[in-house]
């Protein structure tokens, strides 16, 4: 079974798939985090993503994808 928390900033969707996570040994993966992550690292696909975000922009779906693509086969 999966569980996908969909909401706006600060409604708890990070509390809740936390205690998924820690309680019933769900995968929390939180597409904001990973974008950071990419940011952070200054790989070429970060690089981009941060590019986007300095102009005000959404990331698009097909980064999206990419990285969780990348994150579950991890």
């Amino acid at each position: 079974m999966s569980f996908i928390f969909v909401g706006p900033p600060g409604c708890g969707k990070g509390t809740q798939s936390l205690f998924f996570k820690e309680n019933k040994n769900y995968i929390h993966l939180s597409t904001g985090d990973l974008l950071r992550q990419e940011v952070e690292n200054k790989s070429p696909i970060g690089i981009k993503i941060k590019e986007t975000i300095s102009k005000g922009k959404f990331v698009s779906d097909d980064i999206i994808f990419e990285l969780i693509d990348q994150t579950i086969k991890n």
